[in-house]
């Protein structure tokens, strides 16, 4: 959607017949194409897992592309929840804290419907808002 949206406001651009004007605005349109497939790239080997606990702990461990041969050798973080979760039918927010995160700094956590199946997601909603 943000990519949609930086690409698209590239079409109310003026247009000018200056040459150093379009070398500026094909390049910098270019160059966020380039950046969000990166970025879109990158997205398609990260991944997250985590098991929550009924007292609001857990762990959470997450991986991109270069630990991905090693899943087995993967190292958790124990977390707790830090504020009240937002849940809706179809998204959950939810910060954690982490052990080795320094004082005051939590990390946002976003699980879509559709990332589980529909018992997982349940399940989920209910431990998450029994904290």
């Amino acid at each position: 959607m943000l990519a949609s949206v930086c690409l698209c406001s590239f079409l109310a651009w003026p247009s000018l017949d200056n040459l150093i004007y379009l070398s500026i605005k094909y390049c910098a349109a270019g160059l966020t194409l380039v950046f969000f497939s990166y970025q879109f790239w990158q997205l398609t080997y990260w991944h997250c897992r985590f098991s929550l606990s009924r007292d609001g702990e857990g762990q959470i461990a997450f991986s991109g592309r270069s630990e991905l041969a090693a899943v087995d050798e993967i190292v958790t973080e124990k977390f707790t929840l830090v504020m009240s979760p937002i849940v809706t039918p179809l998204v959950v927010f939810f910060y954690v804290h982490t052990q080795d995160m320094h004082v005051g700094h939590r990390r946002l956590v976003i699980v879509w419907a559709d990332m589980l199946d529909d018992t997982s997601y349940r399940h989920l909603c209910r431990l998450l808002l029994t904290n």
